[in-house]
């Protein structure tokens, strides 16, 4: 089986800092999003393999 490409998921608080980490590879990649986030998780951001960045505001944040 070839390699899958790999993610990295942030979830930061309201002053961008960086409250968990994880990695995930194409087949996991959203599973972070389908979870709880942890506490005073203002936004998600996840890195991309080629560098993109997207950001995501969670509501009430």
């Amino acid at each position: 089986m070839g390699r899958t490409m790999q993610y990295r998921v942030q979830f930061l608080d309201r002053s961008d800092k960086v409250v968990r980490e994880l990695q995930a590879d194409a087949r996991s990649a959203g599973f972070p999003l389908l979870t709880a986030p942890p506490a005073h998780v203002a936004q998600v951001r996840v890195i991309y393999p080629s560098g993109y960045v997207s950001t995501v505001r969670l509501p009430g944040a």
